[in-house]
């Protein structure tokens, strides 16, 4: 076998590098071993985060019902006129005994405070 310069050197590195990849690196021995046990973690996280997804039965979650909403919107009719905000009850029974049941705001702002004239 014929040995160019320099290529003794280079086969020497190639041997020691097939024997102990660590100890041929000066100074890189403990950042392989660091560099694997990051990748093991890593790799545990993501195999925990897949399995977490696939449970077998989800749990039930209970959705309470949307609540029940009615809103009156009613033109050109004045609060003083309206049991529930102070007027005569017998005007407004019906109102009177929604409002009775759920909620009644006392202040009310309308944009644009007209009627047009039809």
């Amino acid at each position: 076998m014929v040995l160019v310069v320099g290529q003794t050197e280079r086969l020497q590195r190639a041997e020691s590098l097939s024997e102990d990849p660590d100890s041929a690196r000066p100074g890189l021995g403990s950042h392989s071993v660091v560099s694997r046990v990051r990748l093991l973690v890593v790799i545990a996280h993501v195999a925990v985060c897949v399995l977490s997804g696939c449970a077998r039965q989800q749990a039930e979650q209970v959705v309470p019902p949307p609540p029940d909403v009615v809103l009156i919107t009613i033109d050109t009719l004045r609060a003083d006129r309206v049991g529930a905000y102070g007027g005569r009850p017998e005007t407004t029974p019906n109102l009177d005994q929604l409002a009775g049941r759920g909620v009644t705001f006392v202040d009310a702002t309308a944009h644009v405070p007209l009627t047009a004239i039809d």
